[in-house]
């Protein structure tokens, strides 16, 4: 399915420079442009928007700037990466390091304290009709990804569970929330970094549950925050306190 999209949105690219007006990508398939305003958390971006089949299609570039993660293109493996610890930046070229045919983060071996520290009260919060409970223990790790700014750096993880309230199959996705350290400032997303976070949990069928972990970048102790937002619609955040 995302090398189809991936196809498309090259088709439309290619498209846009030899026709106005629609642009016809394949036999009886036609893109026209979407002059419907775009917002992220309320704030509306600037993006090339395009209605395929009646429904939306963005390049690749505008919605990583307009969400604001990385990405970038490896001429030498004809690969795209999309880096969400990273900033966007439009000259942005990856690592340097990064030899062809690997992968940028490759899967790091999780170096885990044995005995979890207890953190504040936790609980669950309704979201976009998932049950999200947080338990009320983590257990402390390291990020070990030489190609990462972040390597090295200490996190927590803790664990959480995920129950499907929606009559269709539904999930969590990394873009639906953000976590805030003591200072109130925006952390990083690590999760990606270890194997089982969140960030890699699938959809479920409508009433599953599933046990997965969210990993926090350490930033000090004190209160954490995380917030839950849809693109166009209400947040709910759900705040604990942890001491290392």
């Amino acid at each position: 399915m995302k090398k189809s999209i991936l196809s498309t949105l090259i088709g439309i690219i290619i498209g846009g420079s030899l026709f106005g007006g629609g642009y016809v990508i394949a036999a009886n398939v036609t893109a026209t442009p979407t002059t419907s305003p775009v917002f992220v958390d309320g704030k509306q971006v600037s993006v090339d928007a395009y209605n395929i089949n009646g429904s939306n299609y963005f390049k690749l570039r505008d919605f990583c700037a307009a969400v604001d993660i990385g990405v970038w293109y490896d001429d030498k493996t004809k690969s795209i990466y999309i880096e969400r610890d990273k900033k966007y930046d439009v000259n942005y070229t990856g690592g340097t390091n990064i030899s062809p045919g690997t992968s940028p983060r490759p899967e790091p071996e999780s170096e885990s304290k044995p005995e979890p520290a207890p953190v504040g009260n936790i609980g669950t919060v309704i979201f976009d009709d998932l049950e999200i409970t947080f338990k009320n223990t983590s257990t402390w790790s390291k990020v070990n990804n030489q190609f990462s700014d972040k390597n090295g750096k200490d996190v927590f993880q803790i664990p959480i569970t995920i129950k499907n309230l929606k009559n269709e199959t539904h999930g969590l996705s990394s873009f639906r929330y953000t976590q805030y350290g003591p200072n109130g400032l925006k952390l990083d997303n690590v999760g990606y970094y270890f194997g089982g976070d969140v960030v890699s949990a699938g959809d479920m069928r409508s009433g599953a549950t599933q046990e997965t972990f969210m990993t926090f970048l350490y930033d000090g102790d004190g209160e954490y925050v995380v917030e839950f937002s849809k693109f166009m619609g209400s947040t709910t955040e759900i705040k604990f306190s942890i001491k290392k």
